[in-house]
């Protein structure tokens, strides 16, 4: 996955990888996951905003093993508590999957699309996934980190190419088999511990 990150272009969001360079865009996010590469901005954290600073009171430094208790307890009775299981379920996704960090609380980062949970799908969700994985990898590149967050996922897919006998132009995840699945595992899992030795070694 760093090696993935290390050959990221920032400036021109490119991938850069033996097979070619990957100019990565919103659309091609969009496409990545099938979901519709447009819709309105993700709504910033307003400090004077009573209502903001309430949800950021109540969520921010959550691990994610209490965000998924919640999920799986939260009652769905009343709109009250529907709107705060999807706060809860949001916050998940994007923890584990969309925005991943290295620490094992909620950051900053995770809480402006949590503001506004009326209807979720309105907004323009492949433009932040990919600028949540611009920042991270900046950060990484920049500040020499040993990890990497944001959506490593996506560098992962596009890196690999277009499945085999893949004729469903999207969204390709749906494509991917059992055995694709574990190929890629077994890959990533390799490429983990080749890293974890080597930086064992420079200590």
């Amino acid at each position: 996955m760093l090696q993935l990150a290390k050959a990221y272009d920032v400036d021109t969001d490119t991938l850069m990888v033996d097979a070619g360079n990957i100019h990565i865009s919103a659309e091609l996010i969009g496409s990545v996951f099938g979901i519709p590469s447009h819709g309105e901005p993700i709504p910033e954290l307003q400090k004077t905003n009573p209502s903001h600073l309430a949800i950021k009171a109540e969520f921010q430094k959550k691990t994610t093993s209490q965000l998924r208790e919640f999920v799986f307890a939260c009652p769905m009775e009343t709109e009250q508590q529907r709107m705060r299981f999807r706060r809860y379920f949001i916050l998940v996704v994007l923890k584990m999957f969309l925005n991943p960090t290295s620490q094992q609380t909620i950051s900053p980062w995770h809480l402006p699309p949590i503001l506004d949970v009326s209807n979720p799908r309105r907004f323009h969700w492949p433009y932040h996934i990919l600028k949540w994985l611009r920042d991270a990898i900046s950060k990484f590149q920049d500040e020499n980190r040993e990890t990497c967050g944001g959506c490593m996922f996506v560098l992962l897919r596009l890196k690999h190419g277009p499945l085999h006998a893949c004729r469903v132009p999207e969204p390709w995840i749906v494509e991917w088999t059992t055995n694709e699945l574990d190929k890629k595992a077994d890959y990533v899992i390799s490429q983990l511990i080749k890293e974890m030795q080597l930086a064992v070694h420079i200590e």
